[in-house]
């Protein structure tokens, strides 16, 4: 894994889970439970979260280091607390599920552009 692959798929989070966030903001407005289809477009932003996950850790592994101390903490802690909001989003019986999609996604962006936000600051340093 090289860190411009864990970029591309940093940008690839972004823009599913603006697109996805977006969907999932106007099917609330008009029901609790989300349509499969939207199940499924959210486990595609965890998915792609997920592998943005493990090719950090192959980086760290290799003694790739995101940033110094604090922000490395950020960069590598937000998005695996946003991957285990989603996993909780997906997993719990689906009362008001629909909110708990749109909570997890809208996470899931948030911890996106910061932790991008950190790696472009430190890349190649």
């Amino acid at each position: 894994m090289t860190p411009n692959v864990h970029a591309m798929i940093g940008s690839a989070i972004l823009v599913t889970s603006l697109l996805v966030g977006g969907w999932l903001v106007v099917a609330g407005r008009s029901s609790k439970v989300a349509m499969p289809i939207l199940t499924i477009a959210l486990i595609a932003v965890m998915a792609l979260l997920g592998l943005q996950i493990l090719a950090g850790i192959d980086l760290l592994s290799r003694g790739d280091r995101p940033a110094p101390d604090a922000l490395a903490i950020v960069h590598v802690g937000g998005p695996i607390i946003a991957f285990l909001v989603g996993l909780w989003a997906l997993v719990v019986p689906p009362r008001a599920q629909i909110r708990r999609y749109i909570a997890a996604d809208h996470l899931t962006f948030l911890v996106s552009v910061i932790s991008f936000g950190i790696g472009m600051a430190f890349v190649g340093r």
